[in-house]
């Protein structure tokens, strides 16, 4: 998954039971560690 959000964006992750919305935040967040690919955070300027 690639997702850009630019300041004072709001999103929104919806989708079917067990499709992965709850897990992509998780690891967003640091709940969940995750085995491959990376997660990014920069800030524009």
């Amino acid at each position: 998954m690639n997702l850009s959000i630019g300041s004072g964006e709001m999103i929104a992750l919806l989708g079917p039971s067990g499709c992965g919305k709850s897990t992509t935040l998780f690891a967003i967040s640091g709940i969940h560690q995750i085995d491959g690919g990376s997660i990014e955070f920069a800030l524009a300027t």
